[in-house]
């Protein structure tokens, strides 16, 4: 018997095996649905700073630094940030809730030690002759220099993305 014909035989007899191992599914099982979710986008709140928190965590790629001085200084400043949550009834009760994202500018020009700590960061990746580290050494003099944090979970559909963007503005 040639090789191909073995195969082929071998194929036919795993796939009727395993036809019979598995149920059979009714027309219902296999009419999935598509779960309509709500986002809401709203300015951030100091009762989100444990939502916030857990979302910069790990923004500087597992480096220790002071993520609740961060968190504090993004759920402070309602001036320039965004939250997003899902939508659940009255929206007033939304801002106690968990956040599902969020964008924020911070001035670098701050004293905080949390944004000291993420501009050594990433002034210590970049490269002598790049632009943002020519920006982050001006912070010191009379430029104004922001500091774009965004985070969301890893599941979030990231068409949500540029909405939250928008809001910014």
């Amino acid at each position: 018997m040639n090789r191909r014909k073995m195969e082929d035989e071998q194929s036919e007899s795993w796939s009727s095996e395993e036809d019979e191992a598995m149920p059979e599914l009714g027309q219902k099982d296999m009419d999935m649905e598509d779960d309509q979710i709500d986002f809401e986008f709203y300015d951030s709140n100091p009762n989100q700073y444990h939502s916030v928190r857990n979302l910069v965590n790990g923004l500087l790629d597992g480096t220790g630094y002071n993520s609740s001085q961060l968190a504090d200084l993004i759920t402070q400043q309602v001036e320039l940030g965004t939250m997003i949550g899902v939508e659940e009834g009255d929206s007033s009760q939304l801002k106690d809730k968990e956040i599902l994202g969020m964008a924020s500018i911070l001035n670098l020009r701050g004293e905080s030690e949390c944004l000291q700590q993420v501009q050594s960061h990433v002034t210590s990746k970049l490269g002598k002759g790049s632009d943002v580290l020519k920006a982050l050494q001006a912070v010191g003099k009379d430029e104004k220099v922001g500091l774009l944090i965004n985070e969301r979970l890893i599941n979030l559909s990231p068409q949500v993305v540029p909405v939250l963007f928008e809001q910014l503005s």
